[in-house]
């Protein structure tokens, strides 16, 4: 008999197109490892819902999560030369 293991996701308030899921959950213990889990609500050809799942392994800190956008990068400016007294 395989043991039951519950699945939590929420909704995912970064959504900014369609290619990203509904819900979302970040390091969400499955079988005693860490996974990633999204899911997108979908129609069928009749017209039907159904969801779609897609269950990965976590991404480590400071990756983007399933979802999330990245943020726009950022310019650097060059640092202006200090001239020091010494």
């Amino acid at each position: 008999m395989s043991e039951k293991q519950t699945v939590r996701v929420f909704k995912n308030t970064y959504k900014q197109n369609e290619n990203q899921p509904e819900y979302t959950n970040k390091k969400q213990m499955l079988y005693g490892e860490e996974r990633d889990v999204a899911v997108w609500v979908n129609q069928d050809k009749n017209g039907n819902d159904y969801l779609s799942f897609v269950i990965k392994d976590a991404e480590e800190d400071g990756a983007k999560p399933i979802g999330v956008p990245s943020p726009p990068p950022v310019e650097s400016k060059p640092k202006e030369e200090v001239d020091l007294p010494f």
